[in-house]
């Protein structure tokens, strides 16, 4: 049992750091300046190539890929994640900022989909082998393999 916690533990592990090295990797190659999207936010239309230039140093974009995904990895495993290249704010401040209305939006879903599953499913067990029973499956097949996106549409 305790293996199995370990390899299981192990595994997410793996699968966070997977994730992070392809999150860092897609947004060093995504399109646009990072340095130039921060100057932008800040309020600067038109930046010289010298203001761009120091916005990447002060941001040590200059620095090779790996070295700056290992400073983000070590700062991230001590809860600092960085600037957002957006805004320039704290990613974990505007994390905090917007996680009770995500929160509060993903229990309202959990509970309208209670509230509409609880009932139904009984439904179709007290008529089980019914043709009511085979258009809740079929309902709950397609709301399960449908996107959420279109669900709440």
């Amino acid at each position: 049992m305790l293996v199995q916690l370990l390899a299981r533990l192990g595994g997410g592990l793996l699968v966070l750091w997977l994730v992070s090295l392809l999150a860092f990797g897609l947004l060093a190659l995504a399109p646009g300046e990072p340095a130039r999207l921060l100057l932008a936010a800040e309020g600067v239309a038109m930046p010289t190539p010298e203001l761009v230039a120091a916005k990447r140093a002060a941001l040590r974009l200059d620095d090779p890929l790996v070295p700056r995904y290992l400073r983000w990895l070590v700062g991230a495993l001590h809860g600092d994640f960085g600037a957002s290249y957006r805004s320039g704010r704290a990613v974990w401040a505007t994390y905090r900022e917007r996680f009770p209305a995500t929160l509060l939006l993903a229990g309202l879903t959990l509970a309208l989909s209670l509230a509409a599953a609880l009932p139904l499913g009984v439904i179709a067990a007290l008529r089980r082998g019914s043709a009511l029973d085979t258009l809740l499956q079929a309902v709950a097949v397609l709301g399960a393999a449908a996107p959420g996106f279109w669900v709440a549409l």
